[in-house]
């Protein structure tokens, strides 16, 4: 007798390639299906479909809104196959780059990872600082968290189960997204306003916490005049407003989301002692769950065996929180 499966099968639905669970599927006839829809053309067009490995089925380029400008922002999501553990956990991964460059692409290794573990993952593009400043980002990552949630039922997710990962500046943003739930400002149009734009965990690998505690050298202001749209020679009141506007150690509250960080001592870029420190110290002391992960590495970053030690960790941590 053929091995019955709970599953997840690409839908077209409402002008978009969904998953929908299938219970009780003989493992014969959904491997027959599968092969017989990448026959029929399923994975053409803008969003391209394909399993990753036997655990998960990866959609690319999904448009979960428009920004500012109208233009349309897109995500790679990743959603297991076996759906016998569905509604799932979601989290969205938001890539580095100091807010100018870098590319959802380049994440799929760490969602994989979280999405092999029984959760949806969605990897974003967002609006870039060379064409929309501070805080067109933060509303991107909102309209993130909204699309997700107004969709829940068609991804197999569980809405009160959203949270928020990144690296680098994407780690900054998802510290911004844990640190102002529910603060009406933040949030701006892109779609299913209606819709709460909540997270319920956030994980931070060396974001930037504090934007103007520390030097302000030329390699720095580089990186944050265009993010935040003001020259700081020009017109430094203006600068440090904004500054402290993006900086999550201003928003933490009582009320905020459990938060893993995760922040090497020695870190060229993000400085432990300015950014990590001051961060964890305020959270810790506003009674907030907070975990500290420390390396030793001295690179803004991790690679090769120490990052899949701290992707593990990662996944660990969200599965304490979610399930």
């Amino acid at each position: 007798m053929s091995e019955i499966l709970n599953v997840s099968l690409p839908v077209y639905q409402k002008g978009i390639w969904i998953i929908m669970r299938v219970k009780k599927l003989p493992k014969i006839v959904y491997s027959g299906l599968f092969l017989f829809l990448i026959a029929c053309g399923l994975f053409e067009g803008d969003e391209k479909n394909g399993q990753t490995d036997n655990d998960v089925m990866l959609t690319e380029n999904v448009n979960y809104g428009t920004n500012e400008s109208g233009g349309k922002l897109w995500m790679d999501m990743f959603i297991p196959v076996d759906a016998s553990s569905a509604p799932w956990p979601c989290v969205i991964y938001i890539h580095g780059s100091g807010w100018r460059a870098g590319n959802k692409k380049y994440t799929h290794e760490r969602c994989i990872a979280l999405s092999k573990r029984g959760y949806v993952v969605a990897t974003i593009n967002y609006t870039l600082s060379d064409e929309a400043c501070w805080r067109a980002q933060i509303y991107d990552c909102k309209t993130a968290v909204r699309f997700m949630r107004a969709n829940s039922d068609l991804y197999n997710i569980n809405p009160d189960k959203i949270g928020a990962w990144g690296g680098s500046a994407g780690a900054h943003l998802a510290l911004m997204l844990g640190t102002t739930n529910n603060v009406g400002e933040m949030e701006s149009g892109g779609g299913n306003n209606s819709i709460s734009g909540k997270v319920s965990a956030v994980c931070s690998w060396n974001g930037p916490t504090w934007l103007i505690n520390g030097e302000l050298n030329a390699d720095y202001l580089e990186i944050l005049e265009p993010f935040l749209g003001v020259d700081y020679e020009e017109n430094p009141s203006l600068f440090e407003t904004k500054a402290n506007d993006a900086s999550p150690i201003n928003w933490i509250s009582g009320r905020d989301v459990p938060m893993l960080l995760v922040y090497s001592e020695n870190d060229p870029v993000v400085l432990y002692e300015t950014q990590c420190l001051p961060f964890y110290n305020k959270a810790s002391d506003s009674g907030l769950s907070v975990t500290l992960t420390t390396t030793t590495n001295y690179s803004h970053g991790y690679k090769d065996d120490l990052e899949i030690q701290l992707i593990e960790e990662t996944c660990d941590w969200f599965d304490g929180v979610f399930k």
